[in-house]
């Protein structure tokens, strides 16, 4: 038997008000207690695309291998949603930008990323190869910031 979703949010987050977040935003898709895998992403947009990639790529509708695509609002909600989702039984993954890895995936007590991942640390040293050739800024992290002046989104 799955644990309520009120149950589970409560169970697995700290803070009120992201308990309540949460709650709101998977307490509306009742489409999670029948899918034997969600796949959180962002926003509105990988919600509207990716069910369109998933049937692309596997020939049949998400709906018919019961496969839900949830937007939790932020990369940051991923983590939390994982949490609640895994208190109820629910199987699931994310999926998120690229930013996600370099910040909110290596936060926390027990974070998903370790902080000197390699693959993170190799990516670093590839954005720093390549700015001079495509003029984006870098910020202190060695991460790209965002510019109003060249237009470039972080």
């Amino acid at each position: 038997a799955r644990l309520p979703l009120r149950q589970a949010v409560v169970s697995t987050l700290d803070e009120a008000q992201a308990q309540s977040r949460t709650l709101f935003e998977l307490g509306n898709l009742a489409e999670i207690y029948f899918c034997d895998l969600v796949v959180l992403c962002e926003g509105k947009t990988e919600k509207r695309l990716l069910p369109l990639l998933y049937e692309r790529l596997r020939g049949r509708h998400p709906e018919l291998d019961q496969v839900a695509f949830v937007a939790v609002g932020a990369c940051s909600d991923i983590p939390k949603a994982l949490a609640v989702l895994a208190a109820m039984g629910i199987q699931a993954c994310g999926i998120a930008d690229l930013d996600f890895a370099f910040t909110e995936a290596r936060k926390g007590q027990k974070p998903m990323l370790p902080k000197d991942e390699e693959a993170l640390v190799r990516t670093k040293a590839a954005l720093k190869r390549l700015q001079p050739q495509h003029g984006y800024l870098l910020g202190g992290n060695e991460l790209p910031t965002k510019d109003k002046k060249t237009g470039w989104q972080a």
